[in-house]
């Protein structure tokens, strides 16, 4: 059984939390799951993606989610912005799909 919670908060938007979830990023190697596509000098790079979402730290941990989709770097401050799909492949969400599309920080939520 999966460990990872899906939490809808009743506000004036309506929000998801999601918590115990992990994508996994293998950039290179034989089981890469994202390539680069773009690279210019100083303009930033365009990379598309199909991580692996896990409930858990472990490379063994449940598959829940792929992330499919692409991310940019513009270059200025080393800013990524993503936009992916996360497509749900637990039995509970089977078939859902959830988009997502912006900043990734290294601080905050």
């Amino acid at each position: 059984m999966a460990t990872f919670e899906i939490t809808p908060v009743v506000t004036e938007r309506n929000e998801l939390k999601f918590s115990g979830l992990y994508m996994y990023h293998i950039p290179s190697g034989p089981n890469r799951n994202q390539e680069s596509l773009v690279s210019k000098n100083g303009l930033g790079s365009f990379v598309a993606n199909n991580w692996v979402v896990r409930d858990g730290p472990n490379p063994n941990a449940k598959v829940i989610a792929r992330a499919q989709g692409m991310h940019m770097n513009t270059g200025v401050n080393q800013t990524w912005q993503n936009f992916l799909c996360l497509m749900f492949e637990d039995d509970r969400f089977k078939g859902s799909t959830f988009q997502v599309m912006g900043l990734d920080v290294s601080e905050g939520e």
